[in-house]
């Protein structure tokens, strides 16, 4: 007797589920596919990857051939240089990667000081990035973090110098996401090199991986190595549309923006994310760190509500706009409840921050899929 079997397709795009191609209509993993009952609904990976709502912010990935890299910096108990940019960092850590360096020595330096406000103290900005890589996981204290302002010759040699004491004849491995510097830094270097060995500077295709490294001879033993950037992936700017995104990133010192809040306030950052005060103990005010570039729109839950739900948001002509239209369906939306006295981020990666102080209150925010999100102790006091 013939047998008919059911053929199960994706309950959003209608697609023939399969196992076989991932590049073709209808995958799914195959062991996911196979604990799923006939009768439930079943999406393949690339409509579950457009409708999921992420439970938490996205955060930065890295390649496994990067990783190699690390593995190799490890072995050597070499000295990692990790550059940050002060004006959005906190969203870039990778796990893998801090799994890798967290035994080694690490020198943090903490680019684009000129970005932040004169007003704030370098020793109270110095503690804030040590602690974020505490948070992340990595047991660094402020005396390992150097703040700088890569457009300045003299910042550079005050760093090179600090490198060459700190390394102890061991290689160095300059690390960090896109846009933290590390190009000025190798430029800049490079320009005030005196190669004192018989070894050429190379770049070239690093071993066992598909990167190409630049490597600077320090001594007639260790390397300066340039790696690629790692992480920032997550950068909310780069839902902008990308011609206009060195628009939106600022250029200057930033100057905070104040704003008074009360339950049922919301607030446009741009087009691209929104946040909402659900619930207010008392009326407050709140900072923002961002481009003047950057439209900020105050407004009432209730008015946003119904242009979101309409997706009419451009005719509110608040800048930056996202490269695309952007449905609800394709916002992830979280809340973050603020349970300490003391003043409070929350930032939106790659973008710009809000502080507040407002123990007792509720905040939902929503954001772009892939894009990062974090809260934190206070940057700026």
């Amino acid at each position: 007797m013939s047998k008919i079997d059911i053929v199960r397709r994706c309950n959003i795009c209608g697609a023939i589920l399969q196992s076989e191609d991932k590049d073709a209509p209808g995958y799914i993993d195959g062991e996911i596919l196979a604990n799923k009952p006939l009768d439930s609904l079943v999406s393949c990976s690339s409509c579950y990857e457009e409708n999921i709502f992420h439970m938490a912010p996205s955060s930065s990935i890295v390649s496994e051939d990067f990783l190699t890299i690390l593995d190799d910096a490890r072995a050597t108990e070499a000295l990692i240089v990790y550059l940050v940019d002060l004006f959005s960092f906190e969203s870039y850590f990778v796990k893998e990667i801090n799994e890798r360096i967290k035994s080694l020595p690490i020198l943090v330096i903490g680019n684009k000081r000129d970005l932040l406000p004169k007003s704030a103290k370098d020793e109270d900005l110095s503690e804030y990035v040590a602690h974020r890589f505490r948070v992340a996981g990595l047991p660094i204290q402020k005396e390992n973090v150097l703040l700088a302002s890569l457009s300045s010759q003299k910042n550079l040699d005050f760093l090179m110098k600090e490198i060459e004491e700190r390394r102890r004849a061991h290689d160095v491995y300059i690390i960090g996401a896109p846009l933290s510097g590390k190009s000025f830094f190798f430029n800049a270097f490079l320009a005030g090199f005196r190669n004192k060995t018989k070894r050429p500077i190379t770049t070239r295709q690093y071993k066992g991986t598909n990167l190409r490294l630049m490597r600077i001879p320090l001594d007639s033993s260790s390397f300066l190595y340039d790696t690629p950037g790692a992480g920032g992936l997550n950068n909310l700017l780069l839902e902008a549309e990308s011609l206009d995104a060195w628009r939106y990133y600022p250029a200057s010192e930033v100057k905070a923006r104040v704003f008074p809040y009360d339950q049922g306030t919301s607030f446009l950052f741009g087009s691209l994310a929104r946040i909402d005060f659900l619930e207010v103990p008392e009326k407050g005010k709140l900072k923002a760190y961002f481009a003047p570039s950057v439209d900020i729109l105050k407004s009432s839950a209730k008015k946003l509500d119904d242009y979101f739900h309409k997706g009419t948001i451009y005719s509110l002509k608040v800048k930056p706009f996202p490269n695309k239209k952007i449905s609800l369906k394709e916002l992830d939306v979280f809340e973050i409840s603020i349970e300490e006295e003391e003043l409070r981020d929350i930032g939106l990666a790659g973008f710009g921050w809000i502080s507040l102080k407002g123990k007792g209150t509720k905040i939902r925010v929503y954001l772009p899929k892939g894009a990062g999100l974090y809260t934190s102790r206070a940057k700026i006091k």
